[in-house]
This record gives C-alpha cells, structure tokens and sequence, in this order.
C-alpha cells in the first residue's frame, strides 16, 4: 500500500486525523494527487 491508498483508506474509516506529506515527487500533477484525499490546506 502506498501513502496515497493508506490516506484514502484512513478517509474511508471516517479517521480525520491531520496527515503531514513529505514528498520527493516531482512532476506537479503527482504532487497534486497525493494531496487530494481529505486535503486541507491552510
């Protein structure tokens, strides 16, 4: 499971706890991806 399944699979259960994503992605459309399962960005 990946960082990706693993937020998604959290968001499922109803777990809401803040996740930090650190990242070596680097092309901005992977970058976005990841961060859009229960994003929040303040």
């Amino acid at each position: 499971m990946d960082g990706i399944a693993l937020i998604k699979a959290l968001r499922a259960k109803g777990i809401a706890t803040p996740i930090l994503i650190l990242t070596a992605l680097g092309a901005t459309d992977e970058k976005i991806r990841a961060s859009t399962p229960g994003r929040t960005i303040t």
